[in-house]
């Protein structure tokens, strides 16, 4: 496993959590997100050995997609909540963004760019690189 728990509470900005029950829920969505990578880029090890600024695309992107599934696991579209304050009320809303799932553990296509071997480019022409062990038919 390439990202941990601690690299997800540092991606949002908080403590790592101390109950037993979210470690082990994050750290399944953690593996669940690398079996979905390595489903594309099955010789990622061998990227990762090589590079270590790959190796921290890796986590960072693992990392945003079990943060974003744990801020929208339990969201709603649009949330308001109005409170009473002596003789007035405050009312504060949120709303998700359009492209977030709520409840669903996924990369976004600009985290998949970022993983994804870059296709080299030939006199104008598109030139796919060649990449052992890597399917490029499976990349979309």
């Amino acid at each position: 496993m390439f990202a941990t728990v601690l690299d997800v509470a540092g991606w949002m900005g908080q403590d790592a959590p101390v109950d037993t029950l979210v470690i082990s829920q994050w750290q399944r969505w953690l593996a669940t997100i690398e079996s979905d990578i390595r489903r594309r880029i099955p010789n990622l090890d061998r990227l990762v050995d090589g590079d270590p600024a790959y190796w921290q695309t890796v986590v960072d992107v693992q990392s945003a997609a079990v943060a974003r599934m744990v801020d929208t696991y339990d969201a709603v579209a649009k949330q308001e909540k109005t409170t009473k304050i002596d003789d007035g009320t405050i009312t504060r809303s949120s709303t998700l963004a359009s492209w977030v799932i709520p409840g669903k553990l996924y990369l976004t296509d600009d985290e998949w760019d970022r993983l994804l071997p870059e296709p080299v480019m030939s006199a104008g022409s598109f030139m796919p690189s060649y990449v052992p062990g890597v399917n490029f038919r499976a990349y979309r």
